[in-house]
């Protein structure tokens, strides 16, 4: 038994994310690990000049399915890769936010998280979801950047 008892790996579902949850999957059977598939939406509500846009209840119903979707996959990619006891949730808000919280709550000592690999003004603009996580989080932080084999 070792010292990673609960993993916790987001993905916004891209090819950085899907490197994430391969990294974490190799984490979670060497240690018998319990992983958390993480996906965090941001909040539907368009702020604009003069108030705020709510997106269309139907195009948040087309949202949900894909999210639903898009965890199921992810689900599916991490047992395939020989994780074990793998769960899903999500959640809405700022990802990095909702990431350390997640995390906090389920008593993660591991959080696993891809990277663009963005640097300079495009990071700077763009912001860091994983730099906040790395700098906020009660657990240790795996990033994945987008050069790491698999």
């Amino acid at each position: 038994m070792g010292f990673i008892h609960k993993i916790l790996v987001a993905t916004d579902f891209s090819e950085h994310a899907d490197h994430a949850i391969a990294h974490a999957a190799e984490v979670s059977a060497k240690f018998a690990a319990p992983l958390l598939v993480l996906h965090v939406a941001s909040s539907p509500v368009v702020p604009v000049p003069d108030g705020f846009v709510i997106v269309p209840p139907s195009a948040l119903a087309d949202l949900q399915i894909a999210v639903t979707e898009g965890l199921e996959r992810a689900v599916a990619r991490a047992h395939n890769a020989g994780a074990v006891e793998v769960t899903s949730a999500h959640a809405e808000g700022a990802a990095w936010e909702q990431i350390v919280e997640t995390a906090r709550e389920q008593g993660c000592d591991l959080i696993v998280v891809g990277t663009h690999g963005r640097s300079g003004l495009s990071r700077v603009l763009l912001g860091s979801t994983a730099e906040r996580v790395v700098r906020k989080a009660g657990c240790a932080v795996l990033v994945v950047g987008p050069r790491a084999e698999k």
